[in-house]
């Protein structure tokens, strides 16, 4: 019976060398793609505190199976679409905050009585420039689409954006993708003047916080 155990646990760890060994040739195949199609977003990653904790396209992107947005892409299987369900693999305790706060569901006014009048007078460009791309809205799927993203929702950055996975909220409205900046996670800089005004500067009718 032992050595059946350790037979299976045996070969349980040789699997998992295997699984690790895959994902980091892919992981490395991104970066090496994506360094002569996308420079400028390698480097916002090269330079980035994920870059600096081997955090790589594959971790943030890696797509689950049963994920309605997932496709293969040179070999992965991966997400165009980066929720918070996936940042808070990593980042928890960020994640259990933003999704108590108002901006995780700023996306949901867009189906109220509020919106309306953006709706029905200004039409679909006046709600997407004036409402969706603070707000948010809900993302929507196309088996279709290349990235399996109806292109009418995406891209959207809102920081309300309801999500295909049942998360709502955007990180990168504010943590900005690739830069640099976004593993920092700072408070200060969150909150310096530039980065606040871009949805609460007294834009579109709304009065300035």
């Amino acid at each position: 019976m032992k050595r059946i155990l350790f037979g299976v646990c045996a070969l349980s760890l040789l699997l998992a060398g295997v699984a690790l060994a895959v994902d980091d040739n892919v992981a490395g195949k991104c970066m090496t793609c994506h360094k002569e199609k996308t420079l400028g977003i390698y480097n916002q990653w090269y330079k980035s505190e994920h870059a600096k904790h081997n955090v790589t396209c594959l971790d943030c992107h890696k797509a689950a199976k049963a994920d309605v947005d997932a496709f293969m892409h040179e070999g992965a299987l991966i997400a165009t679409l980066v929720t918070p369900k996936d940042c808070g693999a990593c980042h928890s305790k960020e994640t259990e905050q933003v999704m108590a706060s108002y901006h995780a569901h700023a996306g949901e006014i867009l189906d109220s009585k509020d919106a309306y009048l953006a709706h029905a007078a200004g039409g679909a460009p006046a709600a997407i420039a004036g409402c969706e791309s603070c707000h948010g809205s809900k993302i929507k799927i196309d088996p279709n689409s290349p990235n399996k993203l109806d292109r009418l929702s995406w891209p959207n950055s809102g920081i309300g954006r309801i999500n295909p996975d049942g998360s709502k909220g955007a990180c990168t409205a504010c943590h900005q993708r690739h830069h640099p900046r976004c593993a920092q996670l700072r408070l200060e800089w969150l909150r310096r003047a530039h980065q606040w005004s871009l949805c609460h500067g007294g834009f579109h009718g709304h009065p300035g916080d």
